[in-house]
């Protein structure tokens, strides 16, 4: 169980200024706290979940927190598992790039039991030049029941993408009530 609490990561100048590469957590938060590097190819905010046979699983809320200058993906799920995933009330300024890929928030690959809930909330957040809020791969054996996805009232500006959220399941996710300064295509 890991709680950070009013954590200041600033000024970080090296190669790939990342805040936190984790692998195995299981319970996380992340309080308001302020994470802020200079701007640099590929570098993510969190990385989670690379090098075991998981990432992260149960409890994880993300809430009330800055993030600027990172490039690529900033929170960056990659081997995650059931639990309830919350992400709200954050900012996310000047972060992604204009790929295809580049999100504040992606849920890579589920390493979790076929029949396991991760339950996805994205909500109140501020996405200002980025290039999308959410992306969640495909991963075989999730539907709408396994894995709930609500991605709600968040305000996205100046961004690169024609669409915002990317769900490459074959299930429908709630992004309704969003507030966007350029209107989105479906996906």
């Amino acid at each position: 169980n890991l709680v950070f609490d009013n954590v200041k990561v600033s000024d970080r100048t090296d190669g790939r200024p990342m805040a936190m590469v984790l692998d195995q957590v299981n319970n996380l938060s992340v309080l308001n706290s302020s994470f802020i590097v200079k701007r640099s190819n590929y570098n993510d905010a969190f990385k989670i979940g690379n090098l075991s046979d998981y990432g992260i699983k149960g409890e994880v809320e993300i809430v009330g927190c800055h993030f600027e200058n990172f490039a690529q993906y900033v929170i960056w799920f990659v081997k995650y598992q059931e639990g309830n995933y919350v992400i709200e009330n954050n900012t996310f300024l000047n972060c992604g790039q204009t790929s295809s890929s580049h999100c504040a928030v992606r849920f890579a690959a589920y390493s979790g039991a076929a029949d396991g809930v991760s339950s996805i909330k994205f909500n109140y957040n501020t996405v200002d030049n980025s290039y999308m809020l959410v992306r969640i791969d495909a991963v075989a054996n999730r539907t709408a029941d396994t894995q709930p996805v609500v991605v709600n009232y968040n305000k996205l500006l100046n961004c690169g993408a024609t669409y915002y959220v990317k769900n490459s399941n074959a299930y429908n996710i709630d992004a309704t009530n969003n507030y966007y300064d350029e209107a989105p295509t479906a996906s």
